[in-house]
């Protein structure tokens, strides 16, 4: 349905859905490197919506994981982008901090929405 009504949107802005949807498919499905690339940026967002789906059937409601998961991304990479540790830390020690950065950053973001409104 919304693929129909996408398409008469479309068709409304004097362009060509059929054409328009091709495009869409050879962008992320057209080659090897494509399709990679869409699963690299697909995987993360499939995960989030594991864990939601997890927190559902547990009747706990979450409406703030997408971000918790740009926070808990922006803390992990501050790890090495500001840098906290240095050059020479050997990655079996950066790879864990950037975990637990990581975390803390994605659960003070949802601790945070817990007292709005």
């Amino acid at each position: 349905m919304a693929f129909i009504i996408g398409g008469f949107v479309i068709k409304l802005a004097g362009g060509q859905p059929i054409a328009s949807y091709q495009h869409i498919v050879k962008a992320a499905f057209g080659n090897v490197g494509v399709f990679n690339d869409t699963l690299v940026k697909a995987t993360p967002l499939i995960l989030v919506g594991l864990a939601c789906s997890l927190a559902f059937t547990m009747r706990l409601w979450n409406i703030g994981a997408e971000g918790q998961f740009l926070l808990g991304a922006w803390g992990a990479s501050a790890v090495v982008l500001v840098p906290l540790l240095p050059a020479d830390t050997p990655r079996i020690i950066v790879i864990p901090v950037m975990m637990v950065a990581g975390f803390l950053c994605g659960a003070l973001w949802a601790s945070s929405r817990l007292f709005e409104g």
